[in-house]
């Protein structure tokens, strides 16, 4: 699942509202890897600290990769997601 194909699929275009969270827990962090952002979602996650996915493509956007093959992986499995579900203001990612 790349980074890509995620921002096209949300209807809103209001990206920095909507959170990204690893099943229950947000993502706070991230940090580049092989193709990859390692998103980083270890407690406490504070409000202030939330990643949007308008944040996602600001990062992505000064990396030399191609969003339609940056994919996002646990920084702490470095296991890539592969599927995702959008519900209100948060993009729930899972393996």
């Amino acid at each position: 699942m790349n980074l890509e194909e995620i921002i096209k699929s949300i209807d809103t275009q209001d990206l920095s509202s909507i959170y990204v969270y690893k099943g229950d827990k947000c993502v706070w962090d991230y940090k580049t890897g092989l193709n990859t952002i390692q998103l980083i979602s270890e407690e406490p996650c504070l409000c202030e600290e939330k990643v949007s996915i308008q944040e996602l493509l600001d990062y992505s956007n000064d990396l030399e990769i191609p969003k339609n093959i940056l994919n996002l992986e646990c920084e702490d499995e470095r296991k890539q997601f592969n599927s995702y579900k959008c519900l209100e203001n948060k993009l729930i990612l899972s393996f």
